[in-house]
């Protein structure tokens, strides 16, 4: 079990957004991102999506950001997390699982405690920021690859702000991701 804090920020397309942190490990260990596989069916197949796998030199590269940080005294550069990943349960039920930390604060800007599970809720389905995650999940295996478990210590205790929604429609979720995508221009 995780146990997050989450601030109920927003509601767009019906969908109610909280804004949370979660450590780099616990990312890494329940996270899958929904690529598209020409062949597999539509995006609602199991083994399906809407995203295409991130070009190898871009995780490299974030890989290799993480590792090399310019910051006295701190192993792990996080500039790579300067912004928020998204993520999405496709569950409703979870929601209602959500617990207000102050008794009956239950709007916009109140504070929630969720209990995640993997083995109830499934995964979270990255909706933007798979090559953030991906490139810190290299920077991980490699610490640990080369026996520097105070680097994959520092990385895995690493901390990134999200943005959760709870939503079983997958068409609304890559709806969400083209909205994300749709206008950003490369600098």
């Amino acid at each position: 079990n995780i146990k997050l804090n989450l601030i109920k920020v927003n509601k767009c397309l019906g969908i109610n957004f909280y804004s949370g942190s979660i450590r780099l490990e616990d990312l890494f260990e329940s996270y899958q991102v929904p690529i598209y596989r020409p062949g597999a069916g539509d995006i609602e197949t199991k083994d399906s999506g809407y995203q295409r796998i991130p070009k190898q030199t871009r995780v490299d590269a974030v890989k290799k950001r993480i590792l090399e940080s310019e910051v006295e005294g701190e192993a792990v550069n996080t500039d790579a997390f300067v912004d928020n990943i998204n993520l999405n349960l496709r569950s409703k039920i979870a929601e209602k699982t959500l617990t207000p930390l102050i008794k009956n604060k239950e709007g916009f800007g109140d504070v929630f405690s969720f209990d995640y599970n993997l083995e109830e809720l499934n995964r979270f389905f990255v909706v933007d920021g798979q090559t953030r995650i991906r490139g810190a999940q290299a920077a991980y295996r490699h610490a640990f690859e080369n026996n520097d478990l105070v680097l994959a210590g520092e990385l895995g205790d690493t901390r990134v702000q999200f943005t959760l929604t709870f939503c079983n429609d997958v068409f609304l979720e890559a709806y969400g991701f083209y909205l994300i995508n749709q206008y950003a221009k490369v600098i």
